[in-house]
């Protein structure tokens, strides 16, 4: 394993614009009931999914 790991070298930005990406959208998750909905009412799983995957949208147009 550590050399498959080795083999394939350094995260590309584009690896690492997911791995940002999916750590944000997941502490979203957590933290939803007891911080953001006092900050954005109405918020919920759903919306924070539709916002994760936004996020991606420019890079597939361009």
């Amino acid at each position: 394993m550590n050399q498959r790991l080795s083999q394939s070298g350094m995260m590309s930005s584009a690896e690492k614009k997911v791995a940002i990406v999916f750590v944000s959208v997941a502490i979203a998750w957590i933290i939803r009931s007891f911080i953001l909905e006092k900050i954005i009412p109405g918020i919920d799983d759903t919306i924070i999914a539709m916002l994760g995957g936004v996020v991606f949208i420019p890079d597939s147009i361009g």
